[in-house]
C-alpha cells in the first residue's frame, strides 16, 4: 500500500494521489549526498494509462478508469517527479516522487477515490539521478464521464463489488424476517466497531459507531419492508452482514453444537445484492 501524498476536493476536481518511495533510496541519498550531480535527460516515452505519447487538446485520450497510471521512461535516472492537476484549475499541482525501476520505467498511481468522471487533467514528469532536471511537456487526458464517482464512498471495495453509485438512493424490499435479521446485526456490528475502530470505515471509533447508529436509525424509521438507503450506506451495511455471517461460520466451526452458522446472513446478503442489481453471491472480503 503506497502512502497517501495529498487529497484535493476543490470545485469539480478531486483526487487522491499516492506513490511509494523506498526507504533504502532515502538512506542511500543521504549517504551519497556528496556524489557529483548527474543530470538526467527528459523522458524517452510518456504513457497515460497505457496510451503512448503526450497528447493535448482534441487529441487527448479518454481513460476508462478514475485511477489511471501515469508512466514515464527515464533511462539512467534513479527517481522521477510527477505533477498532476485539473486542466483548468488555478491551484498548485500535486507532486509525487517515485523510484525509477531498473528498466527506466517510473509509474505514478492515482489512487482511490480517484479522479472526477467527465473532468480533464494534465500531467508532466521529470527524472533525476541526483538532481532534478528538465520537465516533459504537459500531457492531457479526460476521465470518461460514465464512470462512477467514488469521492462519496466510505467502503470503496464494497461499492465496487456491488456495482452501486455511492450517492444514489436504492430501494430494496425485504421480508419481515429478513428485516429483523438486518436489525439484529447492527448491535453486533457496533460492538465490533468499538473493538476494531479502523476495520469498518477507516475512521475513528466514534466515527464508525456514529455511522452505524445513523444507518440503524434510518432503517428503523422506515416502517415498511422496502428499505431506502444510499449506495454507500448499502455497501457499508452489506459489509457488516458479510462480517457477521463469517463470524457465525467461524464460531460454528469451533462449536458446531448449539451455534448457528452464517447461512441466514449470507442469504440476506444475497437478497440485498440482488435488489441492488449486484452479484448473486458477493463475499465482501470474506470467505463463504
Amino acid at each position: 500500500m503506497r502512502p497517501t501524498l495529498s487529497s484535493h476536493y476543490g470545485g469539480k476536481w478531486r483526487f487522491v494521489l499516492a506513490v511509494a518511495v523506498a526507504a533504502s533510496m532515502v538512506s542511500a541519498g543521504c549517504a551519497d549526498a556528496d556524489r557529483e550531480a548527474a543530470p538526467s535527460d527528459p523522458p524517452e516515452r510518456l504513457l497515460t494509462d497505457g496510451v503512448p505519447g503526450c497528447l493535448r487538446g482534441s487529441e487527448r485520450p479518454v481513460v476508462t478508469t478514475t485511477t489511471p497510471d501515469l508512466t514515464a521512461v527515464f533511462p539512467g535516472a534513479t527517481e522521477a517527479t510527477f505533477e498532476l492537476r485539473a486542466l483548468n484549475a488555478s491551484d498548485d499541482p500535486v507532486k509525487g516522487v517515485t523510484p525509477v525501476a531498473a528498466d527506466g520505467v517510473a509509474m505514478f498511481d492515482v489512487q482511490d477515490p480517484g479522479l472526477a468522471p467527465g473532468e480533464s487533467y494534465r500531467w508532466r514528469a521529470t527524472g533525476a539521478a541526483w538532481v532534478e532536471t528538465g520537465w516533459s511537456q504537459w500531457c492531457e487526458f479526460t476521465v470518461a464521464a460514465d464512470l462512477t464517482d467514488l469521492s462519496a464512498a466510505t467502503d470503496i471495495d464494497a461499492v465496487r463489488e456491488l456495482g452501486v453509485d455511492p450517492g444514489r438512493r436504492y430501494t430494496v424490499t425485504l421480508t419481515a424476517a429478513e428485516k429483523r435479521s438486518l436489525l439484529e446485526i447492527f448491535p453486533e456490528a457496533e460492538a465490533f466497531a468499538a473493538e476494531n475502530p479502523t476495520s469498518w470505515s477507516g475512521g475513528s471509533e466514534d466515527e464508525s459507531r456514529e455511522r452505524l447508529r445513523r444507518i440503524t436509525a434510518d432503517v428503523r424509521a422506515q416502517a415498511g419492508l422496502s428499505i431506502v438507503l444510499t449506495g454507500d450506506d448499502w455497501a457499508s451495511t452489506t459489509s457488516e452482514i458479510a462480517g457477521a455471517a463469517s463470524a457465525r461460520d467461524e464460531t460454528h466451526a469451533e462449536e458446531p453444537e448449539g451455534t448457528p452458522d452464517g447461512t441466514e446472513y449470507w442469504k440476506l446478503l444475497d437478497r440485498i445484492s440482488a435488489g441492488l442489481g449486484g452479484p448473486a453471491h458477493p463475499n465482501l472480503h470474506y470467505g463463504r
